[in-house]
Formats: C-alpha cells, structure tokens, sequence
C-alpha cells in the first residue's frame, strides 16, 4: 500500500532521491568500528554519488538534530535568506536519521508540514572542512558507485526511474552511463 505521505507529500523525484540514497546508504561499509562512519561524510558522499552536489538539484547542510551535530541533503534549491527565516525549507534528505529507523528518510519540512519535525532541524555554518574526512567521502562514493551500477545493470525498472530522474531534472548521473 502506498502511504499518504508517498501519495502526496513527495514528488516523484523526491521519491526516486530516496530509493537512489538508500541503495547508496546500503553499500557503505564502516570498516573500523572504533572510528565510525559519519552523517557529515556519508551525506556528502551521498551527494557526489548522485552526482547532485555540483547540480542545484541537493545541497547538503550542516547544522543540528535536536542538540547532535547533523548533516542532511535538500531535494531542491535552497534560498539562504529564505532557509534562515524557515520561510521556505524544502523536502529534507536525511541520509543519516538520528534516533530514527529506517535510516534514509525524506522529511517535509516545508510550512505546514509536520512542525515537529522541522523544528527540530537546525541550521549552522558549513563544517570547517579541516572536520570532514574526505578520504572517507571518497571510499564511500567508490563504493555507492559500485553499487548504483550493479542495480542499474540488474533492474530495468530502477534505471527507468534514474533516467527520468535525468531527464526531467537535468541531473546527470553516472550510474546511468
């Protein structure tokens, strides 16, 4: 049974995000369990994976869940002065849900959608990039690209939704390829 919220609170392309991110969340691996995988790498790894962190497509954010340090993806374009009034916040990617399962959500977070929720996003500053790992961004996109090629070859139905993704976005992605 298809939801409400997959019926009307979500796009097509917020929903082809979400099955995209989880196959990607799925093929990270945390090889070192004393030094674990972390929302702010695995949510920009999620985003080079897709090939949306150059695009206007998703931009990450840093900021906080409640009092935890968290990084998530937007589904669209942010406007700054917009997002720090919370006048306009678009759809949330959380890759990383903190105290939640399953692990990769969308959340609506635009006015009038589940209060709660939105407010217990906060922005901040971007992380001083000295703070993010990018040898691990770049092992995780190593893997998460792997795996989006082994499905996209195995699923007609998986790549059909990628390149609709493509076409009506203009979001290049190369497991498409």
């Amino acid at each position: 049974m298809d939801s409400y919220s997959e019926r009307q609170m979500f796009t097509k392309r917020e929903l082809a995000l979400l099955r995209a991110a989880e196959v990607c969340v799925r093929a990270a691996t945390d090889p070192d369990p004393n030094n674990p995988v972390r929302c702010h790498e695995l949510a920009r790894a999620v985003a080079r994976t897709l090939d949306l962190e150059a695009s206007t497509a998703v931009q990450f954010q840093d900021g906080y869940y409640g009092h935890v340090e968290h990084s998530w993806l937007w589904t669209t374009p942010v406007d700054p002065v917009r997002l720090l009034r919370r006048a306009a916040w678009p759809t949330i990617l959380d890759v990383y849900s903190v105290g939640r399962l399953p692990m990769v959500q969308l959340v609506a977070a635009r006015p009038g959608a589940l209060p709660h929720e939105r407010g217990a996003f906060t922005l901040d500053d971007p992380r001083d990039p000295s703070d993010v790992w990018g040898g691990e961004v770049q092992r995780l996109v190593g893997e998460m690209r792997g795996a989006l090629r082994l499905l996209v070859r195995s699923s007609p139905k998986f790549l059909s939704e990628l390149q609709t993704l493509e076409r009506d976005e203009g979001v290049w992605l190369e497991a498409t390829r």
